[in-house]
C-alpha cells in the first residue's frame, strides 16, 4: 500500500515539472526616472525640494542626485540650496534591485535667480532728471500758448524697495514754478514715450522717458514733485544732473 502511495506522489511530481517549466519568469519592464522641484525658479540661498519618481525595473529603488554645482544627494526626496545664480543642470539617477541592475537618469536645467536686495524699512523711489525748453512739441509741432514754453523733463525712475510704485505720469507728477503748479496735460501726453513709466513698478525696476509741461517763458528753475496714492509711503529722492 505504501508503495502505491509513493508511486502516485512521484507520478504527480513528474507531471507537475513540465507545467512549471512552461511558466518562465518575465523580464522586468524598462526602468525610467523623473523628478519635480519646488519652488521654481528658486532664488540664491533658497531651499529647494527635489522629489524623484521611478517606474519599471524591480523595487526597491536607489536614488542619487547631482545638483550641478558640485553637490550630491540621495534618497527619493532631497533638499538643496544654490549659493550662486545661473543655470544648473540637475541629474537624478535611479538604480533598481534586479540582478541585472537597471539604471535610468533624468536631467533638467534649473535657473537660479539672484537674490533681491534686502527690503528697506522705508522704500525709496529715486528720480534722476535733466530738463530742457523748446517752443514746439517736436516732432508733433504743437505750439504752446502765447507767453508759454514747453519744459521737457528727461526722467529716470528707480524703485529701490519691495513695495509697488504706481508710476502714472499723467496724474502723479507735477512741477512748481514760483507759486504755480503745472501738470502734464492730455495734449502733451502724446509726446511721452508711452507706456512710460510702467505702473506698479516692483523692487529694483527702472524706467526712462520724457515728461512735458507747459510753463511760462523765461522760467529758469522749477521744483518737481510726485503725488502719492492713498496709503502709499515712500521716500522720493530727486537728483538733478
Amino acid at each position: 500500500m505504501t508503495g502505491i502511495v509513493l508511486a502516485c506522489v512521484l507520478v504527480g511530481v513528474l507531471v507537475a515539472v513540465p507545467i512549471l517549466l512552461n511558466h518562465a519568469a518575465r523580464p522586468a519592464a524598462p526602468l525610467s526616472a523623473s523628478f519635480i522641484l519646488d519652488p521654481y525658479p528658486p532664488d540664491v540661498g533658497q531651499n529647494v525640494t527635489f522629489v524623484g519618481s521611478a517606474s519599471g525595473g524591480v523595487l526597491p529603488y536607489a536614488y542619487a542626485w547631482n545638483f550641478g554645482d558640485g553637490s550630491v544627494g540621495k534618497n527619493q526626496t532631497a533638499v538643496h540650496s544654490f549659493s550662486s545664480y545661473g543655470a544648473f543642470y540637475v541629474e537624478l539617477t535611479v538604480t533598481d534591485s534586479s540582478s541585472a541592475k537597471q539604471t535610468a537618469s533624468s536631467t533638467q536645467p534649473v535657473m537660479v535667480l539672484s537674490s533681491p536686495a534686502p527690503p528697506k524699512s522705508s522704500p525709496e523711489i529715486n528720480m534722476t532728471f535733466t530738463s530742457s525748453y523748446n517752443n514746439t512739441l517736436e516732432p508733433e509741432g504743437y505750439q504752446p500758448a502765447t507767453g508759454d514754453t514747453y519744459l521737457v523733463v528727461h526722467l529716470t525712475i528707480y524703485d529701490d524697495g519691495y513695495a509697488n510704485f504706481s508710476a502714472n505720469p499723467l496724474f502723479s507728477m507735477y512741477v512748481t514754478v514760483g507759486s504755480n503748479t503745472y501738470n502734464v496735460s492730455i495734449a502733451d501726453y502724446i509726446f511721452l514715450q508711452y507706456p512710460f513709466p510702467p505702473t506698479n513698478m516692483t523692487n529694483e525696476q527702472s524706467a526712462t522717458g520724457d515728461l512735458v509741461f507747459e510753463v511760462p517763458q523765461g522760467t529758469t528753475s522749477f521744483a518737481p514733485s510726485w503725488r502719492l496714492a492713498t496709503g502709499e509711503q515712500y521716500t522720493i529722492r530727486w537728483n538733478q544732473t
